[in-house]
């Protein structure tokens, strides 16, 4: 059984969680913020910053007039975590996002924390995203019959 927050649903037991989580708060110059959650399964073990990296590199292809302002290994508790923030899109609505890669294992996987505003009321936003990252703890993965793990 999987509870979400507005339902539940029955799912086998080798069920992969691959769900893309997405939080607004209280929208500030006409702009909601956000915070995205979204969990990627790797096909082998990799250096998180060559994934971010490649990330960062997707991101300069497809978003306009990308600036990458910053770029750094950050601590999240005992995890490998690094910290990006980026600006994109046009002069008079652009946005800033700051995105935090967790590295977990058992299974291999990265969590990217996204968090998305105006770059106008970034300082003042800054701190409630800051806030919602640092409380990003894993959760223990369930095991399948066999041992493999299940869920996201």
């Amino acid at each position: 059984m999987f509870h979400g927050t507005d339902f539940a649903i029955e799912l086998p037991k080798d069920f992969r969680d691959e769900s893309t989580y997405a939080f607004a708060f209280r929208a500030r110059s006409g702009f909601s913020p956000s915070v995205v959650v979204k969990t990627e399964r790797l096909a082998q073990p990799a250096e998180l910053s060559v994934y971010v990296e490649q990330q960062l590199a997707k991101i300069e292809q497809l978003l306009p007039a990308v600036t990458i302002v910053n770029n750094s290994r950050d601590p999240h508790g005992e995890l490998v975590a690094r910290t990006s923030v980026y600006d994109w899109g046009e002069p008079q609505r652009r946005l800033r996002q700051k995105q935090r890669y967790i590295r977990l294992t058992d299974p291999d996987r990265v969590v990217t924390l996204t968090a998305t505003c105006l770059l106008a009321t970034f300082a003042e936003t800054e701190a409630l995203f800051d806030a919602v990252f640092s409380s990003f703890r894993p959760t223990p993965h369930p095991t399948s019959d066999d041992g493999n793990a299940v869920g996201p």
